[in-house]
């Protein structure tokens, strides 16, 4: 995060570039240490009980994505935001640790494949994160609501 904040340009890109801003400047450091992360990984032969020394970073990733989360990505209706924020820091996650196990299997050339499907990744959750449809559905469904209902009373 520090070098990430250190980049001017950084601030001022929308949440899909910093999201993938992320992505890149986390594996470099990753692939830097690779030795040391894949042994720390490896400790235990139940993968679950290797995830839970990455709690923390679990902890701070999410609160990463709030901090990101743009309005752009937020759904209009107040009710529906806070859970819709619950569920993009809760998808994050898994995503992250997909690509971690793509980059701990990933044998090409300077982990160009993991670049690869970070980019793909990053842009698919963007992609299924796009609100305008659901905002679309919902305002239908208040005027439908407000037609059917209110116009009979």
């Amino acid at each position: 995060m520090n070098l990430l904040h250190k980049n001017e340009e950084y601030q001022q890109y929308d949440m899909k570039n910093k999201m993938l801003s992320f992505y890149y400047t986390f594996f470099e450091i990753l692939t830097a240490n690779r030795s040391y992360v894949l042994q720390s990984l490896k400790i235990d032969r139940n993968p679950l009980k290797n995830l839970v020394q990455l709690t923390s970073l679990r902890n701070s990733f999410k609160e990463y994505v709030s901090e990101i989360l743009t309005d752009d990505y937020r759904l209009e209706q107040e009710k529906l935001q806070k859970f819709q924020e619950s569920a993009i820091k809760e998808s994050a996650w898994p995503q992250l640790m997909l690509t971690i196990k793509f980059w701990m299997d990933d044998e090409s050339v300077a982990f160009e494949k993991t670049d690869i499907f970070i980019e793909k990744s990053v842009n698919a959750s963007f992609e299924l994160m796009n609100v305008a449809p659901m905002n679309h559905l919902i305002d239908l469904g208040k005027f439908l609501f407000k037609e059917k209902i209110y116009s009979k009373q």
